[in-house]
């Protein structure tokens, strides 16, 4: 089905609730409630979770502030760098400090591209709610993102979520709807609670999945030292391009389908409910289930693939298909609580991990068990926060962090020190392996920011120092001085590697204004 195909459905799956409340609205003479962006409210897990404000109007949250930015990159502050594509695959420019102390699978280079549970609304709508985000490029390439959502009951609410993205390849394509990334993903969610709150309930499922069919990139001895040649070229035809001696791709094949892709396929069920036990008293848990499938594959491999993948030309192997599986299960337990000015929570976590990489010797079951605390301290009515808390693996790993959160300023102050993940130590594929050992990475980070406000111009200057020990990254495993002349012989190959000496870096140093004119666009 095509993509005008799936609009025209979704407007009138939209449009039949619609056209029948008016219906009614104009052959039903008593007086009725009026539903507005005022009165169509949502909330996060994080709020309920940790008795922060409550339900928010969606029409706090309809600015056009942003709208522009378009891509992914752009959306995060421009702080990530891809393949030239949106969609391909992310990695931070400066370091971020991990959210997770225990391992991962290290597969992250697709994670913007799912909705993670922290970035989950529930709403509260009074009567049926859509929203549709739909973003229309060249060559075919678009983005879609749709919610819509009800209440059941005035105290049960359901909902889901469908996104698109289809990108085109932006160079050398075959053709209108080559595509360089295909991504889908659906997830329903529910959100019910009895009267007075005393119980509460949150969850959702997500199934998705990301393919980028991998390029290997361009590389010329013409047009790359000819911008203006470049960008003519580009403007012409597509054929021009693809028909090009000069143009040289290392993953090209006759059939674009087989060329060698990459695709992240996860499933996640999430749940939270709580329940008030006493007076400002609640006990609460946590269920956390998701498996992320990862796969490389290639079905036609000419020489200079084999080349560009593993430096091997004599390689007999016609075609690569490498799987890995990452499954998980947590459950948290925890009590929390409002005393006086004093808000605590404290919780027990179990997670269980099974880790099944292409080589079935390698295979990797774990149990990790954490305790954690979390407590936010009202400094003034609603204004300035005080925010202690930390979390530990019982298995020597750690985390830390104090902040003070106030009307003009905001400082905070971050410790963690966390397992290296499964990828970085160990890794048997069909062209590179290996098997290390590596110490957990620490990093200490301070980071502030100042909110300056006048009459009509907003400022919100922000800044970040990181310091890292024991940082693991990927190197690249050959660079000698045929790295740059003998350009045909490049290869993809890069290997872990861990820093010994410490590592102090100006991770962020950003400011955000505003400024409010008479003008309605602002």
């Amino acid at each position: 089905m095509t993509f005008r195909n799936y609009i025209h459905w979704l407007v009138f799956l939209i449009g039949v609730p619609t056209a029948q409340a008016q219906e009614e609205k104009y052959l039903d003479a008593q007086p009725q409630d009026v539903y507005n962006a005022t009165t169509t409210l949502f909330t996060t897990q994080e709020n309920i979770q940790y008795n922060q404000r409550g339900y928010k109007a969606i029409a706090d949250d309809m600015s056009i502030r942003g709208m522009h930015r378009f891509t992914f990159v752009q959306q995060y502050g421009n702080k990530l760098q891809n393949l030239g594509n949106n969609g391909t695959a992310t990695k931070p420019i400066f370091y971020v400090m991990p959210n997770n102390i225990g391992v991962t699978s290290g597969f992250h280079a697709y994670d913007i591209y799912f909705r993670s549970p922290h970035q989950f609304r529930y709403y509260d709508t009074k009567s049926p709610y859509s929203k549709m985000h739909v973003m229309l490029a060249r060559f075919g390439s678009f983005y879609a993102d749709v919610c819509h959502s009800r209440n059941v009951t005035p105290n049960w609410n359901i909902g889901a979520n469908f996104r698109n993205m289809m990108t085109d390849k932006e160079w050398i394509p075959n053709g209108r709807g080559d595509r360089n990334v295909i991504a889908y993903g659906l997830d329903f969610f529910t959100h019910y609670k009895t009267d007075h709150d005393q119980y509460q309930l949150l969850a959702h499922g997500l199934i998705a999945k990301h393919r980028v069919r991998e390029t290997g990139g361009i590389l010329t001895d013409v047009y790359g030292t000819n911008l203006k040649n470049v960008t003519s070229t580009r403007r012409t035809t597509k054929k021009e391009i693809w028909g090009s001696r000069n143009m040289y791709n290392r993953l090209f094949t006759q059939d674009p389908k087989k060329n060698p892709e990459s695709s992240d396929a996860r499933k996640r069920f999430h749940l939270y409910h709580q329940l008030a036990v006493a007076e400002q008293l609640w006990a609460y848990h946590e269920l956390g289930i998701q498996k992320n499938k990862h796969q490389f594959k290639a079905d036609v491999l000419p020489e200079r693939t084999k080349v560009f993948l593993g430096n091997e030309s004599t390689d007999t192997q016609e075609a690569i298909d490498t799987t890995t599986t990452f499954w998980s299960a947590q459950n948290e337990w925890g009590i929390k609580g409002d005393w006086q000015d004093w808000f605590y929570c404290g919780y027990y976590r179990h997670k269980k991990i099974e880790f099944r990489p292409q080589q079935e010797n390698d295979n990797q079951d774990l149990h990790e068990h954490y305790v954690g605390l979390h407590t936010r301290y009202e400094l003034a009515n609603n204004t300035d926060f005080l925010h202690l808390g930390g979390e530990y693996l019982f298995q020597g790993c750690y985390k830390a962090r104090v902040a003070y959160e106030g009307a003009i300023f905001d400082l905070a102050g971050e410790y963690i020190r966390h397992k290296p993940s499964f990828l970085s130590q160990c890794y048997r594929g069909y062209h590179r392996k290996w098997d290390q050992q590596f110490t957990p990475p620490t990093a200490t980070q301070i980071s502030g920011g100042v909110r300056l406000e006048g009459s009509k111009v907003q400022l919100r200057p922000r800044v970040s120092f990181t310091k890292v020990n024991n940082h693991i990254y990927f190197e690249h495993k050959f660079k000698g001085p045929e790295y740059h002349k003998n350009w045909q012989r490049l290869t993809m190959i890069a290997e872990p590697k861990q820093t010994k000496n410490t590592r102090k870096l100006i991770t962020t140093c950003s400011c955000w204004a505003k400024c409010e004119t008479s003008s309605p666009l602002q």
